[in-house]
C-alpha cells in the first residue's frame, strides 16, 4: 500500500516536471489531437464469438468507482456471463468493487469506492485511509482467489494504482473505457501502458491516439448505446415544455454550478419558449442542498428526483455541466448549452492544459460544435451564455442544426453492442492458447 501511495505522489511530481515541456510543445500536441478528432472514425472491432476451450470457471475482478462506471460494469458482468454461456464454458466467479447494482449483476462486492466518489483532490486526500483499505482488499483477493484478470471500468485515478498492484501479482489487467489522456495531461499515458495489458477504447478517434502512444488496445465503441436500446421512444418535441437543468451529481459540482446557472435562468426565463425549469437528479441524496440553493437564489424551479430519461423526456432545451450525462441528453435530441466552471484547485488550470478542440462529448464525437460550450473561471461571460440559451430555445434553424449534428455524432459512434465486444476482447486476452492447460498457472506470480 505504501508503495502505491509513494507512486501516486511521485506521479504528481512528474506531472509538475512535465509542464515546461508541455508548454513548449503544447501547440503541436493540440494540433495532433485535433487531427485525431476530425479524422475518419474508427469502426468497433467485433471479435468472433469464440475462444480457446475454457474448462474451468474463470475468476475475474470487476472494479467500478462511481455510479456511471457501475452501470457499465454491470452490463459487462452480464455480457461476460452470456459470452461464456454461449461458449459452453462454466459461469465465472466474479468479485469486485461497486454498489448494490453490481451485486444484482452476479458480482460478489468487496467494497464500494462510489460511496466516496469525488473529483476534488482535497477530498480524495482526506479519504486516503478508505482507498488504502480498498487496495489492501484487492491485494488479498489477488493472492487468495487466483484471479484470471483484473478488469477496471473507467476512473483511472483509482484504477491505475489498483492495476499496478494486480499486475505485480501476475494478474492480467484490462481497462474498459480508456481514459481521456488525449484531453489533458497526456504524459500520464506512460505509466498507464505499463500497468494495463489492454485498453478498451470507446470514442471513434481514440484508437489513433492510443496507437501513436503504443498502448495495446481494442476499439469496442461506446457502452452507453447499450443502455439506450430498451428505452421508450423519445417524446415528440411539441409535447416538451421544460428547460432541464443538469448541475452535476456530486456535492461540489452542485455548489459550484447551480447558483451560477440559476442566475442565468433568472435573466433569460421570460424570453424562453420553455415554460418551467426542472433540476434533474437521479438520486435524492442532494435534495436538501438543492432546495437550500433554490430558496437562496429565489428562482422558480422544480427538483425532479427520478429516472433521468423520464425527466429529459419533458425537456425542450437543456442547460448542463459537462459530463457523461450529455450523451443521454443527446439521445433525447435536446439542444443544450454546456458549461465547465473551473474555480477551484487544479481545475483553474484546465483551460491551459486542455489539448482537445472541445470538451463536450457530443462535440468531440461529431467532430464539430453541436452544443455551444463555455469553460471559464469565475463568472465567465454570462451574457454570451444567456444569448445561447435563448437562441437554442427559440430559433428553429438553430434547433434543426443541432438535430443534424446529433445524427452525425451517433453515426460516428459505431452502434450498440460495446459491452458484448468488450467481453469478447477480454476473453480473447485472458483465455489460454489452444493446446495449453486450462488450470491456473502457478508460475505466473512472483
Amino acid at each position: 500500500m505504501r508503495k502505491e501511495l509513494v507512486r501516486a505522489a511521485w506521479g504528481l511530481l512528474r506531472g509538475l516536471g512535465a509542464l515546461p515541456g508541455f508548454w513548449i510543445e503544447g501547440q503541436g500536441i493540440r494540433q495532433q489531437v485535433r487531427e485525431d478528432v476530425l479524422g475518419t472514425p474508427a469502426t468497433p472491432e467485433n471479435r468472433p464469438n469464440s475462444a480457446p476451450p475454457i474448462e474451468r470457471p474463470l475468476t475475474l475482478f470487476l472494479a467500478s468507482a462511481e455510479p456511471s462506471g457501475e452501470i457499465h460494469a454491470c452490463s459487462l458482468a452480464r455480457a461476460l456471463q452470456e459470452e461464456l454461456r454461449v461458449l459452453g464454458a462454466p459461469q465465472p466467479r466474479l468479485f469486485g468493487f461497486g454498489g448494490p447494482a453490481l451485486t444484482a449483476a452476479g458480482v460478489t462486492v468487496l467494497g464500494d469506492p462510489g460511496a466516496r466518489a469525488t473529483m476534488d483532490a482535497g477530498e480524495a486526500a482526506r479519504g486516503i485511509g478508505f482507498y488504502s483499505n480498498l487496495l489492501e482488499c484487492l491485494a488479498e483477493c489477488c493472492d487468495e482467489k487466483t484471479l484470471d484478470a483484473f478488469v477496471a471500468v473507467d476512473s483511472p485515478a483509482l484504477h491505475v494504482p489498483m492495476a499496478s498492484l494486480a499486475r505485480e501479482r501476475g494478474v492480467p489487467t484490462i481497462h474498459f473505457v480508456a481514459p481521456q489522456y488525449w484531453a489533458w495531461a497526456p504524459w500520464r499515458v506512460t505509466r498507464y501502458k505499463r500497468v494495463f495489458d489492454l485498453a478498451l477504447t470507446i470514442l471513434p478517434f481514440e484508437p489513433r491516439w492510443y496507437r501513436r502512444h503504443e498502448v495495446n488496445y481494442v476499439h469496442v465503441g461506446h457502452p452507453i448505446l447499450d443502455t439506450f436500446k430498451n428505452l421508450q421512444e423519445v417524446a415528440p418535441e411539441e409535447s416538451r415544455r421544460a428547460l432541464a437543468l443538469l448541475p452535476g451529481s456530486r456535492a461540489g459540482e452542485i455548489e459550484d454550478n447551480l447558483p451560477w446557472m440559476l442566475a442565468r435562468i433568472r435573466e433569460c426565463m421570460p424570453k424562453l419558449e420553455s415554460r418551467e425549469v426542472l433540476i434533474c437528479q437521479s438520486s435524492p441524496r442532494h435534495r436538501k442542498r438543492i432546495e437550500a440553493i433554490l430558496a437562496r437564489e429565489g428562482v422558480q424551479a422544480s427538483l425532479a428526483v427520478a429516472d433521468l430519461h423520464s425527466c429529459l423526456d419533458q425537456a425542450r432545451t437543456a442547460f448542463a455541466v459537462s459530463g457523461t450525462v450529455l450523451m443521454e441528453v443527446m439521445r433525447h435530441g435536446i439542444p443544450t448549452v454546456v458549461i465547465y466552471r473551473v474555480d477551484r484547485g487544479w481545475k483553474r488550470y484546465l483551460s491551459w492544459l486542455l489539448t482537445s478542440p472541445w470538451f463536450g462529448k457530443p462535440n468531440l464525437v461529431a467532430a464539430g460544435e453541436v452544443y455551444p460550450e463555455f469553460a471559464f473561471k469565475g463568472e465567465g461571460d454570462p451574457q454570451a451564455v444567456v444569448e445561447q440559451l435563448i437562441s437554442l430555445d427559440r430559433d428553429p434553424e438553430r434547433r434543426r442544426a443541432v438535430s443534424w449534428g446529433i445524427k452525425r455524432a451517433f453515426s460516428r459512434l459505431g452502434g450498440p453492442g460495446a459491452t458484448g465486444r468488450a467481453a469478447r476482447a477480454i476473453l480473447h486476452q485472458i483465455a489460454p492458447e489452444p493446446g495449453t492447460a486450462t488450470g491456473p498457472d502457478p508460475g505466473r506470480r512472483p
